[in-house]
């Protein structure tokens, strides 16, 4: 028994040595996840502030959509003209500069048949907001034909001027403003923002800064 005893004692030391090593790694462990979580934090807080930064450059930018591309196009003078027909007033000096965003479509690619987006660039920020405001007044009457009346009818749209990351996260919204019932999603000033009812009804605006506030939207624990 005296023997068995020993024995027991021995295990039993030897387990709580173990167990003790296990508590201390998994201790271990949780600090190094707190860690990993708390950086992840830090990292997503200074991507947000370097959008925020991106953002802030493209404050003074319009992008117009749904314009057919031509090879003697003169984009100064399409801006010109779709601000006329926007029953506004906008002379050239107005234009910091106006083209075509990002790299010519190849001749023959069949891939991708949409005319790329027209960006506006304006010398004075109230004849942005001007343009910008008469472009959602009569979204629903403005079409290609009255900028370009010798190609097909496309529809005509005018945007604030987005970042990669926030162009992105403004795809995300609409698509979870569809699924979960939302009535509106819109951008002001390069930020996002969702509405579910008529801002009358006591219905906020909600600024959504990521995809974790989707998450929060819809009762889900951000991933």
């Amino acid at each position: 028994m005296a023997k068995l005893q020993t024995d027991f004692a021995s295990r039993f030391d030897s387990l709580s040595e173990k167990l003790h090593a296990y508590d201390a790694r998994i201790s271990h462990l949780e600090e190094k996840e707190k860690e990993n979580t708390l950086l992840k934090a830090q990292v997503a807080d200074l991507q947000n502030q370097l959008n925020q930064q991106a953002q802030y450059t493209l404050n003074s930018e319009l992008e117009i959509i749904g314009l057919p591309e031509t090879p003697s196009e003169n984009p100064y003078h399409m801006v010109l003209t779709a601000a006329s027909k926007l029953g506004m007033v906008l002379e050239e000096e107005d234009v910091n500069y106006a083209s075509r965003a990002g790299p010519p479509r190849r001749s023959g690619d069949k891939s991708n048949t949409q005319p790329r987006p027209l960006v506006v660039s304006f010398v004075r920020r109230a004849k942005r907001e001007e343009f910008l405001k008469n472009a959602r007044t009569r979204r629903s009457s403005l079409t290609s034909k009255d900028v370009v009346p010798a190609e097909p009818e496309k529809k005509m749209y005018v945007n604030e001027r987005l970042t990669s990351d926030s162009r992105h996260l403004f795809r995300d919204t609409r698509a979870w403003v569809k699924e979960h019932g939302y009535k509106y999603c819109w951008t002001r000033g390069g930020k996002i923002y969702v509405r579910k009812h008529e801002g009358g009804d006591g219905s906020p605006a909600i600024q959504i800064r990521s995809n974790g506030d989707l998450h929060n939207l819809s009762g889900k624990p951000a991933g």
